[in-house]
């Protein structure tokens, strides 16, 4: 009896948890190729590339795909939950590579000139490299520009998307007024040659020495046209100078009788300046010069006289405090430059700040050797590679 119980209770046991192995094994079956597990409602099918998901796949409806609209939407992926995608369309920057097809996203490149910019999805045009800095990797559709400062030897003076340049040398026989740093060039002047009671003497016997081997009869042609010349030049300077002259005394003598008057129109320097020219200079501003021009000034200002003494009286006279004054001080060193640099720059950008102003201030430190070089009617050096060439203001 009571084996037959036992035999009962296992027949049982097998009946109660049979159907539950069976049922766990087909449940836990890998759907087939091309088909998508899916807890909620079992194996559901993939829409193929170039398809996409119109209703999800829910319990007891598989899911329904729909083929992409080419050339205005596309599925580059199988998937049995997402929808055709919207083609990307070029931006204005860009060209077009290849078009939008419905298994493929349009494929767009920045224009020459721009670059694609990741985060923004944008094509940005490519930065130049600022002063003081120069081009190590070139702007492309893919990457921006890449600039790197200029090392000891090399310079940058403008905004440019080239590399950094050599720094000029002078030659033993000039003078060097400003010295290449990374964001200018050296500034060289010709030093003027002094002249020996030798060289004067050898000069003089050369001259002798030609003139024993010319014959008096071919001389003497040649000084008096040489004399012709220099009386026929001197008559003719004379004649302008006087009608000037008079041109001037007439326009004061209308000035007197209720005219406004005008300025002189010459002075005996010899060189001639027109009054609207005269004030157009003086008016014209002090950063609008060439920039070789607002180098010598700064070279000058640095180099000759008690240099610290007199830009610290400059920069009083053009309207700065000792606060002001110190503060320019530090950025020099901070950046770099030199402190004349840094002042003329600084009272450059603001209002009012033009030749005839720096003129006045110069003058009233005693510095008339600069203030001559903005005045009109001189010149002054500007460097032309190694050579110095005049430059009127």
């Amino acid at each position: 009896m009571d084996y037959l119980t036992v035999a009962v209770s296992s027949v049982l046991l097998l009946l109660a948890h049979g159907p539950v192995s069976i049922l766990t094994e087909v449940e836990m079956r890998p759907c087939e190729p091309g088909i998508s597990d899916h807890l909620t409602s079992g194996c559901c099918s993939v829409c193929p590339a170039g398809t996409g998901v119109v209703e999800a796949c829910e319990s007891g409806r598989d899911t329904l795909c729909s083929p992409c609209d080419d050339g205005s939407t596309y599925s580059s992926s199988q998937s049995h939950e997402e929808r055709c995608k919207n083609c990307r369309v070029c931006d204005e920057n860009a060209k077009l590579i290849s078009p939008c097809t419905i298994t493929n996203d349009t494929v767009c490149e920045c224009r020459q000139g721009y670059y694609f910019e990741k985060y923004e999805k944008i094509c940005k045009r490519c930065d130049s490299c600022p002063e003081g800095f120069g081009m190590v990797k070139k702007c492309t559709p893919h990457h921006n520009t890449k600039c790197k400062r200029c090392p000891e030897g090399l310079f940058s003076d403008r905004r440019s998307h080239k590399g950094c340049r050599y720094c000029s040398v002078c030659r033993p026989d000039q003078l060097t007024l400003h010295v290449c740093n990374y964001r200018e060039d050296t500034v060289c002047m010709e030093m003027p040659v002094p002249v020996t009671s030798s060289d004067l003497q050898s000069s003089n016997l050369d001259s002798n020495n030609e003139g024993s081997k010319t014959s008096h009869g071919d001389i003497i042609p040649v000084y008096c046209s040489l004399l012709g010349a220099l009386v026929l030049g001197l008559i003719i300077y004379v004649i302008i100078a006087h009608r000037r002259r008079q041109a001037a005394n007439k326009l004061n003598r209308t000035g007197a009788d209720g005219a406004s008057p005008t300025s002189k129109q010459g002075s005996d320097s010899g060189v001639y300046v027109e009054p609207d020219q005269k004030q157009a200079l003086l008016a014209k501003r002090f950063l609008d010069l060439a920039p070789s021009t607002i180098r010598v000034v700064e070279g000058m200002l640095m180099t000759a006289g008690n240099n610290a003494s007199d830009r610290r009286h400059l920069s009083t006279k053009l309207g700065y405090n000792t606060s002001q004054t110190a503060n320019i001080e530090i950025r020099s060193r901070q950046e770099g430059c030199s402190p004349s640099h840094c002042l003329l720059a600084d009272w450059g950008a603001t209002d009012g700040a033009t030749c005839g102003e720096l003129v006045k201030a110069l003058r009233t430190i005693a510095r008339d050797d600069i203030a001559r070089i903005l005045q009109p009617g001189n010149s002054d050096a500007r460097r032309n590679g190694d050579a110095i060439e005049p430059l009127v203001v």
